[in-house]
């Protein structure tokens, strides 16, 4: 459950920051 929910937050940070850098 702990680990689901750290992949989760750490995609969610990745995809993120790929979103500010395809807007750059």
């Amino acid at each position: 459950q702990k680990a689901y929910e750290a992949s989760a937050r750490f995609i969610s940070t990745v995809d993120k920051m790929m979103e500010t850098v395809i807007n750059m």
